[in-house]
This record gives structure tokens, sequence and C-alpha cells, in this order.
């Protein structure tokens, strides 16, 4: 069982001539789903973005994955004092 915990809009940056050394940046969203990964997995986080060729891109994270990238974007964006 899976379920939708909810969407970040964002954009994705696309090249647009790599000799002129020029890129254009899309609209893009990132869905975030929690699922089971199993006895073994347990908890899992999902995150689905639609690349620029239209197919989607899938990362799927551990919960302690899911600790340490919420670590690091704290440290890295200054985001006040936090627990896990």
């Amino acid at each position: 069982m899976s379920t939708e915990i909810g969407t970040i809009q964002g954009r994705f940056e696309r090249v647009k001539s790599v000799s002129e050394r020029t890129v254009e940046y899309r609209p893009s969203e990132l869905h975030l789903t929690r699922f089971s990964g199993g006895e073994k997995m347990g908890v899992m986080l999902q995150m689905t973005i639609q690349q620029k060729d239209g197919n989607m891109a899938y990362i799927q994270l551990t919960r302690d994955q899911v600790k340490e990238l919420v670590v690091k974007l704290k440290e890295e964006f200054n985001i006040g004092s936090y627990k896990l």
C-alpha cells in the first residue's frame, strides 16, 4: 500500500544548445510517496520526477536515508534547530 505525501513544484534544466552553452528551464513536479518496502526495507519514500524526454525517474529511500537527507538539507540551508 502506498500513500501520496505531496507534490513540490520545481523546475528542470534542459540544455538548449551545447555549442552556445545555453540552457532553459521548464516547470516540473516532484511527487513524494510513502510505501512499504517489505519486511527487509520497512517504510520507504519514493520521489518521482518527469524527465525531459517525458519518461518518469524514481528514487527510493529507506527511512535512514530519508533521515540523512533531512539532516543534509537542514545543514546546507541553515534551517533552525531540529531533532530526528
